[in-house]
C-alpha cells in the first residue's frame, strides 16, 4: 500500500500533467468553435487541481478537500462527453485528428491517475481516522484510572 506522501507525490505529478495537456489541446484547438470555448473553461479549472493539494496549517500536512475533489469530478464527468461530442463532429484533416486523438488521450490517462491517487488518499485518511476513534477509548479509560487510583495512591505515599 502507498504512503500518504506517495499518494499526494502522485497526485501532483498527475494534476500537473494533466493540466499541461490540457493547456496544449487549447493552444493547439483553441480555435475550432465550440471545442476552444469548452477547453477554456475546462483550463479555469485546472487551477483548483493544483491549490486542492497545497499544504494546510502551519506546511506540515497536507490535505485533499474531498468538497472541492467531488465538484472537480462532477465537472470533468460534464465536460468530458461533451468534449468527445464536438472533437468528433469537427472536421479536421487525418493528422489533426490524431493529434487531437493523442492530447485526448494523455488528458484522460493523467485524469484517471488523479482520481486513483485522490481516492487512495482519501481510503487512507478515512482508515487513519478509524484508528485515531478506535484510540481514543483506550486512552480515556487510561486516563481515568490514572485520575481515580494512581493520583490518590501517589498522594498518600508521599503523605505518610
Amino acid at each position: 500500500m502507498k504512503t500518504t506522501g506517495d499518494l499526494v507525490s502522485e497526485y501532483r505529478l498527475c494534476a500537473m500533467e494533466y493540466v499541461r495537456w490540457l493547456e496544449t489541446a487549447a493552444e493547439r484547438f483553441g480555435q475550432v468553435p465550440g471545442l476552444g470555448e469548452l477547453l477554456v473553461r475546462m483550463q479555469a479549472d485546472s487551477s483548483l487541481y493544483g491549490w486542492l493539494s497545497q499544504k494546510g496549517l502551519y506546511q506540515y500536512r497536507v490535505r485533499l478537500d474531498p468538497e472541492i475533489w467531488g465538484e472537480l469530478q462532477r465537472r470533468y464527468e460534464k465536460d468530458r462527453p461533451q468534449l468527445e461530442a464536438l472533437a468528433a463532429t469537427a472536421e479536421w484533416t487525418a493528422n489533426e485528428r490524431a493529434e487531437w486523438n493523442y492530447i485526448a488521450g494523455q488528458m484522460r490517462q493523467y485524469h484517471e491517475g488523479l482520481t486513483r491517487a485522490a481516492e487512495g488518499w482519501f481510503f487512507r485518511e478515512r482508515l487513519k481516522e478509524e484508528r485515531r476513534k478506535e484510540r481514543g477509548g483506550c486512552l480515556g479509560i487510561f486516563g481515568a484510572f490514572v485520575v481515580v487510583f494512581a493520583v490518590p495512591l501517589i498522594g498518600w505515599y508521599y503523605w505518610f
